[in-house]
């Protein structure tokens, strides 16, 4: 099985990457890549496999966008200073 978690966190981290949307995009295409990608195989592979490996993309996704979102909070709530007890 490929891994998907690192070459998602490579492009949605390089230089010029975008937003939130822009992400959306990119596992969108990856998705679709794959998926032709599996399709075309010879000999074919069994479904199975093919929603494992699409299961596996999923999953990578999921851990890139929960990465993603602590990062961007953790750069919100440095960019406000330390906090100050009251």
């Amino acid at each position: 099985m490929v891994d998907y978690y690192s070459a998602l966190l490579r492009a949605v981290t390089a230089p010029g990457a975008g937003d939130e949307e822009w992400r959306r995009g990119v596992y969108e295409r990856a998705r679709n890549m794959l998926t032709e990608r599996l399709r075309a195989r010879r000999p074919p592979l069994a479904a199975a496999e093919i929603a494992a490996e699409q299961a596996a993309l999923d999953a990578a996704i999921k851990r890139v966008e929960a990465e993603m979102e602590w990062t961007e909070q953790d750069g919100i709530a440095s960019d406000r200073g330390p906090i100050e007890p009251p």
